[in-house]
């Protein structure tokens, strides 16, 4: 199953682009673009609105024919061409370049695509990612911080208005000065981890894909010891919740000393 993964550039004051979708103060330099060009050729699939893929097709279909285009930006024009395509758009009549057109979204085809999916799937554009994000369908998110106050222009998570909860996995500073801070989306309802343990241990299990019980019947007492902000008492409790469901840590040997 794969995850669907939201990555964007984003100022510090919380924006991807400008009034006009202008992308100028966006700093990515060949560090950053080799990067991205790491992490498209890992999905499966690209999620598009319309907006989005427009700017795409404007530019890397033929990038190869530009002379003065880098390598890192030819690797990437090949590498966007090969992965499959869906563009949601109610106005577009076709599409091309590997791509095909979806009219609304629905959630359950959406669910179905990831439990199909042997890679992750990418979403962009904020007008459909704010949509997905509604919808809860998201998994992780990626903010590449510009070092900039933008002012004004396009809000990364434009017309949300409830509190979702994440945690923080990953942080990555490049030499541009771009940080990227990646965080795992939390389903309240589906993570029955006993509260009373504490939130560095929560997050703790949580950064490491552990938000459910049942999960911790495949890793020792060992194991969950040894991620940094889980104690011998957390472990404890968690033991307890597992053996009031009959359940255990693999390999159980007891007590926590």
């Amino acid at each position: 199953m794969g995850k669907l993964i939201y990555a964007m550039m984003v100022s510090l004051d919380g924006f991807v682009s400008g009034p006009d979708d202008e992308l100028d103060w966006h700093l990515v330099d060949e560090e950053l673009h080799r990067h991205f060009n790491e992490l498209e050729s890992e999905m499966e699939t690209l999620l598009y609105g319309r907006r989005l893929y427009e700017t795409m097709v404007a530019y890397w279909p033929t990038v190869e024919e530009n002379p003065s285009a880098p390598d890192y930006e030819v690797e990437y024009g090949r590498i966007w061409r090969a992965v499959p395509k869906i563009v949601f758009s109610k106005t577009l009549e076709n599409v091309a370049w590997n791509s095909r057109l979806a009219r609304e979204v629905v959630p359950q085809e959406i669910r179905e695509l990831k439990s199909r999916a042997r890679k992750d799937i990418s979403v962009g554009g904020a007008n459909l990612a704010a949509t997905f994000h509604r919808l809860g369908l998201i998994d992780e998110y990626r903010l590449y911080v510009n070092p900039v106050v933008a002012g004004k222009g396009k809000p990364m998570f434009a017309g949300v208005d409830s509190v979702a909860r994440l945690w923080l996995v990953e942080t990555r500073p490049f030499n541009s000065g771009v940080i990227m801070l990646r965080y795992k989306a939390v389903n309240d309802a589906e993570n029955d981890l006993p509260t009373n343990i504490g939130k560095p241990a929560t997050g703790a299990l949580a950064a490491a894909g552990y938000t459910r019980l049942e999960q911790l019947t495949q890793v020792s007492e060992k194991d969950i010891l040894n991620l940094h902000g889980v104690g011998p008492k957390a472990v404890g409790l968690l033991r307890q919740a597992l053996a009031a469901k009959g359940l255990s840590f693999a390999g159980d040997s007891g007590e926590v000393s």
